[in-house]
């Protein structure tokens, strides 16, 4: 079934109620290249269907349901909707859309003509691309673990009543895990990146970056105690960016969980700092015309030169404060609509490329892995994570650290930065470039 078919059973169905619908169907392709020996090939074809549907005024119930190869059932998914929202309290905040905004009439970058192109042959030969370009980068290298690709294409559609968006993306990624090896010392390392078309790929890249980055640690020292100047690589940026995420939220704040306690025009972080979330990023992997509730998603700044200026919305949340939603109404297949970041990054600076912003510190810690972002606390932002990295003496790379540790609050953390790169670097939907900050407290 295409999502038009599924879309017109469902509204015949739920004729005169007030509802809102999604739509994804999947197709798909990974190949992973273990070694010499043949390429593990997996293929998926799925769909699914969201359902909201109103029972009263501020009480609605939701059902998700697969939708594809084996048919739809709108009756039974209408049914099990209405048995949710019996036994949902009331939230009269909870509004369905009248109608679907009208998206921009401008190009996405998020689909690929050439997804025909991509055959189970041509996803080995990159899959196999990466691990060549793992295991051929330096000697000591001596493990290329998971050399993968993936591709896939959505339909996807949204829904309300008579009114709908279609639209159409393809996405695609390249990633491994390298090991290197000089005598008792042994380090490894990950690499990955997302795309939205093929002619993008670049196997050698990912392949080289993962070797690389696992060579670069051989032969680990600890690191002097103390504070000290620190450059955060791009990647270790957006594991700290994806910290302060649900504290821009609207939803967060209202509810007393946002790191951020004061209103827009406060200064809060370091003027270097300027924060965006573009929901229509060109080739952005969480772009999209419309978001789950059918809002037109935009470019909204977070956060200017160091200044709250905005918080983050989908329908409820804006309207509890009396406003609209910014198009950051984010659903999925099993869960109803909930405000989220889309393509959420830290705007490049003047700082240059790392190299001109380690001229800059010139003593210092160069860090580059960091273990257990995840772990911080978005309220109240303390850490204590282990690292690895670049010892930097007048300005140049001296020697590795290993074992080391870093500590603070990552509020701090982003008052404190002097520079901020040119290399601006997305993982996912997360960005972030090169980050020059004044003091970390470090022990090794």
């Amino acid at each position: 079934m295409t999502p038009h078919e599924i879309l017109d059973n469902l509204s015949e169905a739920l004729s005169g109620r007030k509802w809102l619908a999604n739509v994804w169907l999947e197709e798909g392709l990974r190949a992973e290249k273990p070694g010499e020996g043949p390429s593990e090939l997996e293929r998926w074809n799925s769909g699914f269907v969201t359902l909201e549907v109103e029972l009263s005024p501020g009480k609605a119930g939701f059902a998700e349901a697969p939708a594809g190869e084996g048919g739809f059932d709108p009756p039974g998914l209408l049914e099990r909707a209405l048995a949710s929202g019996a036994v949902m309290g009331k939230d009269k905040f909870r509004v369905l859309p009248e109608e679907i905004e009208t998206p921009p009439e401008i190009d996405l970058g998020i689909e690929d003509g050439e997804w025909p192109r991509l055959t189970a042959e041509l996803a080995e030969e990159l899959a196999e691309g990466v691990r060549r370009a793992c295991l051929g980068f330096d000697r000591r290298v001596f493990s290329a673990r998971k050399p993968a690709f993936e591709g896939s294409r959505t339909l996807r559609a949204v829904a309300v009543e008579g009114s709908r968006v279609y639209w159409t993306s393809t996405e695609y990624s390249l990633s491994v895990e390298g090991a290197a090896r000089k005598g008792k010392s042994a380090e490894s390392a990950w690499a990955s990146r997302d795309f939205r078309k093929l002619s993008l790929a670049d196997p050698a890249s990912v392949g080289e970056e993962a070797a690389r980055r696992a060579c670069e640690l051989l032969g680990g020292k600890s690191a002097p105690t103390g504070s000290f100047p620190a450059l955060i690589d791009a990647r270790v940026a957006g594991e700290f960016l994806e910290v302060l995420a649900p504290s821009l939220l609207g939803r967060n704040k209202q509810k007393g969980k946002s790191i951020f306690r004061g209103a827009p025009g406060e200064s809060v972080l370091a003027k270097a700092v300027t924060i965006v979330d573009d929901g229509l990023l060109y080739g952005g992997m969480d772009t999209q015309p419309v978001d789950e509730e059918g809002s037109a998603r935009r470019r909204n700044t977070c956060i200017e030169e160091g200044v709250l200026r905005a918080f983050l919305y989908d329908r409820a949340s804006g309207l509890r404060e009396g406003r609209g939603s910014t198009g950051n109404g984010s659903g999925s297949p099993g869960s109803a609509v909930s405000p989220d970041v889309t393509n959420f990054y830290i705007a490049p600076g003047t700082g240059g490329s790392p190299e001109e912003l380690l001229a800059a510190m010139g003593r210092g810690l160069w860090v580059r892995e960091v273990m257990g972002a995840h772990t911080i606390d978005p309220v109240s932002g303390d850490y204590s994570l282990g690292c690895s990295g670049l010892w930097v003496e007048g300005g140049k790379v001296s020697h590795p650290v290993t074992g080391a540790a870093i500590a603070g609050n990552i509020l701090e953390l982003f008052r404190r930065v002097e520079g901020v790169g040119s290399d601006l670097t997305f993982h996912g939907s997360l960005g972030a470039p090169s980050l020059l900050v004044g003091g970390m407290d470090i022990s090794g």
